[in-house]
């Protein structure tokens, strides 16, 4: 009879953990998501398609040579673009207009601007979390330290392309670095209880 009840209590223990554990995952996505979709939000890139227009900021809408060529565009006949099938449809514009000179500098500086942004929310939110508050239940604070990595890491996805491979390198040797200082530091936040 004794050992039953211990091990219902062992159990639900484990059952409550568990689900507390799935809650701090699933807060920290969520943190992630809405932390992305506010900065897309308030800060909106140079490629967001406008449906009113058919055209973004960065490449606006260009049906002819003279529009595109105005625009900072390289246009490309489709007579002279070998991957375009023949004959080319009636009613088709002649071509296309290219804005990936133009376009380019913009996207890279937005990536830097948003992954930047990104990971000092990251940063904040994983002091928060790991510091945690007495009004706030403990699987909470693990929830926004989880939120935090997740937008730490999607921030350097934003502008990684464009670090050199040594800049990468000495990158990912820090975060490794500050993951096993914090690890060790705060060990006893990564455990749940009751």
């Amino acid at each position: 009879m004794c050992c039953n009840v211990v091990q219902h209590q062992f159990l639900k223990m484990a059952k409550f953990n568990f689900l507390k554990i799935i809650y701090a995952i699933v807060i920290g996505i969520i943190f992630a998501v809405v932390i992305n979709v506010g900065i897309s939000a308030f800060y909106p890139s140079p490629d967001e398609y406008d449906r009113a227009t058919g055209s973004s900021k960065c490449a606006p809408r260009a049906d002819t040579q003279d529009i595109c060529v105005a625009n900072g565009g390289v246009w490309t006949d489709y007579a002279n673009d070998p991957t375009y099938p023949k004959p080319i449809p009636a009613g088709t514009p002649g071509g296309y207009c290219n804005y990936e000179a133009k376009c380019q500098p913009l996207r890279d500086k937005y990536n830097r601007n948003v992954g930047i942004a990104m990971i000092l929310i990251g940063l904040s939110a994983l002091g928060l979390g790991l510091r945690g508050h007495k009004s706030i239940k403990e699987y909470l604070s693990r929830g926004i330290s989880i939120g935090g990595l997740i937008v730490i890491i999607m921030g350097l996805m934003e502008f990684w392309g464009q670090l050199s491979k040594k800049v990468q390198f000495v990158v990912g040797l820090i975060s490794l670095v500050a993951l096993i200082y914090i690890g060790n530091k705060y060990h006893q936040k990564f455990t749940f209880s009751d």
